[in-house]
């Protein structure tokens, strides 16, 4: 009864007690790379920085539908998947042998129910997982092994558009964009979960070009959910640092080509919003920092110029390899057959994934293209072979 009463005052406290904006500190960030002095190399291959490739094929079932995979993450022996595209359902699956294991939260009206998750995260010292319901402004908090319901948190029902969250040291953030940004244009929300406090971090006109369109986006702007999770937007060239009480800069890219607020699409007319990255593409301008990952001394990420261009940055050194365009040599054998597209990382290895909206991408492979010491080759060629669409999770181990 008391732990009840606690999360009612919990609620109450959020919506009531806001804690002002203070002023951030945006001293250069720790990491920069001037990528106009450095000369582009040929081909990155993935067995730079990378020992091996596990092979997880998911189990299907009735249960467990997938259109595609928007969110991911690992805890312990299980992996975490979100839908949010189409079935909007958080399964959690063996990460050794890719059995299906249970769903977490149900879809409905009720008070212990979501409408739609866009997002979740993962507090691995209380041993509790939360779904972002932006429809109904509320996180719901369920034990992350067994899938019990705890409790919700509401979260501000201002003019704001929400739809990622991360947690670290006590804390949940949520990505905002507000509707009128001329009176708000911070793009971080914290909120600390023992005292219902939250306030705003970085500003939208001066990091990301006053960009404000919620209505495309390409993957989940927090890039990392790992101790310290990192946060990028489309038009950014600075990936921020989550810490304790701040956000700060972590890594800037310079490029004479990036995105300028003049080159920005209009927001008023409707095609250019929905296809503003190929709109990018006719300015031929570069943006779009994704597919980081970030392990030892090493960061990695992608952006956009027309192209995708990779990046390896020595954090130690300061050494920064950038490059024509990548090979997925421990997949295939053959240049751009097959890319990758990173969702997530942890210490131990990066994530990408098969899911049927990427299907076209694999299901013409043969087999003599497939690296032949890839782990379950032989299954792949068949999964490969036929007309099912499968889930399948490929696991880059780091060197």
């Amino acid at each position: 009864m008391k732990y009840k009463l606690f999360i009612t005052a919990l609620c109450c406290c959020i919506i009531s007690c806001v804690k002002h904006n203070k002023e951030i500190s945006y001293d250069k960030s720790t990491y920069f790379i001037d990528l106009d002095s450095i000369k582009r190399e040929n081909i990155f291959r993935t067995s730079d920085i990378f020992k091996k490739l596990n092979v997880i094929i998911l189990e299907e079932n009735d249960y467990a539908i997938l259109s595609n995979i928007s969110a991911m993450q690992i805890y312990g022996n299980n992996i975490f998947i979100l839908d949010s595209y189409k079935v909007h359902k958080l399964f959690v699956f063996d990460k050794i042998t890719g059995k299906y294991l249970r769903q977490i939260g149900t879809q409905g009206q009720g008070s212990k129910e979501y409408y739609g998750i866009s997002d979740f995260c993962i507090d691995t010292i209380r041993k509790e997982i939360y779904l972002f319901d932006p429809a109904k402004k509320k996180i719901h908090k369920h034990n992350i092994e067994t899938g019990e319901y705890i409790a919700y948190v509401n979260i501000p029902k201002e003019e704001i558009w929400y739809r990622y969250i991360a947690f670290s040291n006590g804390k949940l953030y949520l990505n905002t964009m507000y509707w009128y940004p001329e009176k708000n244009d911070t793009r971080i929300m914290g909120i600390d979960i023992e005292t219902g406090e939250y306030r705003g971090y970085i500003s939208g006109n001066k990091y990301n070009l006053g960009w404000n369109e919620p209505s495309y986006t390409m993957w989940s702007f927090f890039i990392s959910k790992n101790k310290y999770p990192k946060y990028v937007e489309e038009y950014m060239n600075t990936v921020f640092s989550i810490e304790p009480d701040t956000v700060r800069p972590y890594l800037t890219v310079k490029h004479k080509d990036w995105m300028t607020k003049e080159l920005l699409p209009v927001e008023n007319e409707e095609d250019i919003v929905i296809y503003h990255s190929v709109y990018a593409n006719e300015q031929n301008v570069a943006c779009q920092i994704h597919s980081y990952i970030e392990w030892g001394d090493y960061i990695y990420f992608e952006y956009k110029q027309k192209l995708y261009y990779p990046v390896l940055y020595n954090k130690k050194t300061g050494e920064t390899c950038h490059y024509e365009r990548m090979m997925n040599d421990l997949l295939v054998t053959k240049e751009h057959v097959i890319t990758t597209e990173f969702l997530y990382f942890n210490s131990r290895a990066a994530y990408d994934y098969v899911c049927p909206i990427k299907w076209d991408w694999y299901n013409e492979l043969q087999p003599e293209l497939l690296a032949l010491e890839l782990d379950k080759r032989e299954e792949l060629i068949k999964l490969f072979s036929d007309d099912t669409e499968h889930i399948i999770i490929f696991e880059y181990e780091f060197k």
